[in-house]
């Protein structure tokens, strides 16, 4: 989108690179003290701010702006950086009971994996029915939907798997008493 040259594309992929490693520093140590919902909340309004910009990058396809582009590259990178890449695996593993929890894991993982997957199968077919800016239209109503999700999403910083346990499924189970003692 607007950037011609090999040194200018490595450029562009080591900005982005550092930005999405940065950002996974601040839900790393502020989880505890904030909690995951409120970075659960940036992370999808920065990833549909991401989504918008990068679609109007694209209104006029024969001359996309390559710096608007960029922008909402980064905005969305980051936003997943800072809190839906790593917050929803911390999120899984606590709210599986233990009795299942390895095996609701390897389901999320898949799902995860085959949802990816689909995304990167589609978006250039769908990008080819519907232009660049409608695909990227289409994923800004899903970071949409996925704000609103998020919301709901229950706080589980600063308790115990069993105090999860009881909050998701009402009583622990007697094999994680059993387990964990409480």
């Amino acid at each position: 989108a607007g950037v011609d040259s090999e040194s200018g594309v490595l450029l562009a992929t080591v900005i982005l690179g550092m930005f999405k490693v940065a950002f996974i520093f601040p839900p790393m140590f502020g989880m505890k003290k904030f909690g995951r919902r409120p970075f659960l909340v940036l992370s999808t309004i920065m990833m549909l701010a991401g989504n918008l910009m990068l679609a109007g990058s694209f209104v006029d396809a024969d001359d996309p702006t390559a710096w608007t582009a960029f922008a909402g590259l980064i905005i969305f990178v980051t936003g997943f950086s800072v809190g839906i890449g790593p917050i929803c695996w911390v999120i899984a593993s606590e709210i599986f009971p233990l009795q299942v929890r390895g095996r609701a894991l390897s389901l999320a993982a898949t799902v995860n994996r085959i949802t990816s997957g689909t995304v990167a199968l589609t978006f250039l077919s769908m990008t080819r029915a519907i232009t660049i800016t409608g695909g990227y239209l289409v994923l800004s109503v899903m970071s949409c939907i996925a704000v609103f999700f998020v919301i709901w999403i229950p706080e589980t910083s600063n308790m115990s798997l069993e105090e999860i346990e009881i909050m998701m499924v009402g009583t622990p189970r007697e094999e994680t008493v059993a387990l964990h003692g409480s």
